[in-house]
């Protein structure tokens, strides 16, 4: 998954950062608006965590979401291609 449309996935990450990150206010991951430094850095402040620790826990989460993301992908590929060969099938060999 590029950058580009996990950043655009942030309305529906949000609450996994939420569920991730309890402590934070929607304000506050509305207002890191789809920038990790900017979430790690209010996650440092929130937790008083270091700066180390809390950018490898976002690394860590950011690529279990790209991880799922990718595979949510595969699925949908996997399911149009079920799909085609469905129709092509009932359009190749009617009953």
């Amino acid at each position: 998954m590029n950058e580009d449309r996990l950043q655009g996935s942030w309305t529906m990450l949000k609450g996994r950062i939420r569920e991730q990150w309890g402590k934070l206010t929607d304000d506050e991951i509305e207002q890191a608006g789809g920038k990790w430094d900017h979430l790690a850095g209010l996650i440092q402040n929130k937790y008083g965590r270091a700066k180390d620790a809390v950018d490898k826990e976002v690394a860590l989460f950011r690529q279990q979401q790209q991880d799922a993301a990718r595979e949510r992908d595969r699925e949908d590929r996997e399911e149009e291609r079920e799909a085609r060969s469905m129709a092509y099938d009932e359009v190749v060999r009617p009953m």
